[in-house]
């Protein structure tokens, strides 16, 4: 990392340039390390919303290890979940979990493949006083078959993308947690894998029958991860936890599955109030469970929308206040916030048939009831 003055002197004072446009004024300056400017310009107007604490401080590295990259929030939170002597990341990127893991672990192997990304890990390990991190150029596979110790934890985030394409199965990640998973445990007393917010939990259970407990992350009501906690057990009855990560709040909700499969719901037309479940528990399943932990009732089997005459204020979700309930027509609301939830139409074609304009603080959702009617139930946000 040791380009001239004028080198860095670009980077801060093009720091909020189109990348477009920069490459396009880099592209005459034929001896200039134009990849490393235009990374660090992209690293810097990303990283003020995914590292605010950190931006200032790092280097960072091509633009497809910054995107896969956990940000500071969702990489603080997984180290709070675990504490130890010693824990192995697996998949150590850009480094930014392994950061997170030196401030609860007394040692972190960060393990990684590419030899550049390690080399830009050490230097920001550094820069931020991160002394207890070692830093190894190895695949995962080898570093495990290599160990000749255990570790309290094991972490790994295997790569989801192979070129421009998108993976969503475990089997076609890597490393294949599927064809490890035995060796990871035989290495370590507790795992946590983090896989895609797309997978399927039920299948990923059934491929992973050594989760406890399966934690699925929200950020801004975005799904963002899906971790999967495991331990050298079979087990058949695994905790699912939803997490919304908030400003200085965490909204929080837990299952087992059995208890899913288990619980009765009851059913109801538009009372007082209206539920919104978070992002994460839309991703979990947990529809049953939720209605009987905050007294609720849902409106339909596949409307997952729910309602009550007294507010539940520590519903982990959107609260509305109802104003009115009508079949749907023209004039009935001439402007709100339009959400969709059962119902045959989207969003933007409910505005063009039923002539409503933008709204930030009136809400219409156009949903089905339990008697397979069609309605726009209007309202806004309940505040305490």
């Amino acid at each position: 990392m040791n380009y001239p003055k004028e080198v860095w002197d670009f980077i801060a004072q093009n720091k909020t340039q189109n990348i477009n446009t920069l490459a396009l004024k880099l592209s005459k300056k034929k001896d200039w390390p134009t990849d490393f400017i235009l990374a660090q310009v992209n690293g810097i107007q990303k990283g003020k919303k995914k590292f605010p604490s950190l931006v200032e401080k790092i280097i960072f590295p091509p633009a497809r290890a910054l995107e896969q990259a956990s940000s500071e929030e969702t990489a603080f939170y997984k180290a709070s979940l675990m504490e130890g002597t010693s824990l192995w990341d697996l998949s150590g990127g850009m480094g930014i979990d392994s950061f997170a893991f030196s401030k609860c672990f007394e040692n972190v192997s960060y393990v990684e493949q590419n030899e550049r990304l390690v080399s830009l890990a050490k230097e920001n390990f550094n820069r931020l006083e991160a002394e207890n991190i070692q830093c190894i150029h190895k695949k995962a596979e080898d570093f495990l078959s290599q160990a000749t110790t255990k570790a309290d934890w094991i972490y790994l985030d295997p790569d989801r993308r192979e070129q421009s394409k998108r993976l969503v199965s475990i089997e076609d990640c890597s490393p294949n947690v599927l064809e490890i998973q035995e060796l990871l445990l035989k290495k370590s007393s507790r795992l946590m894998t983090k896989l895609s917010p797309m997978l399927d939990i039920q299948q990923a259970l059934r491929d992973l029958p050594h989760t406890y407990e399966v934690i699925i992350v929200s950020v801004k009501n975005e799904c963002k991860e899906l971790l999967f906690l495991m331990n050298h057990e079979i087990h058949q009855n695994p905790l699912i936890k939803t997490v919304h990560l908030r400003t200085n709040k965490i909204d929080a909700f837990s299952f087992h599955l059995q208890e899913e499969s288990e619980t009765l719901v009851e059913y109801s037309e538009p009372l007082q109030f209206l539920y919104e479940p978070n992002a994460s528990i839309m991703k979990s399943g947990g529809f049953h469970t939720l209605a009987k932990q905050f007294g609720l009732f849902k409106l339909a089997p596949n409307t997952h929308l729910y309602t009550s005459e007294k507010k539940q204020p520590d519903f982990p979700g959107r609260i509305i206040a109802i104003e009115k309930v009508e079949k749907p027509a023209k004039g009935f609301i001439k402007a709100a916030n339009v959400v969709v939830r059962n119902y045959p139409l989207k969003p933007e074609e409910i505005r063009k048939k039923f002539k409503i304009a933008e709204s930030k603080d009136v809400f219409c959702y156009a949903c089905t009831l339990a008697n397979k009617k069609r309605v726009f139930a209007i309202g806004t946000r309940a505040i305490d």
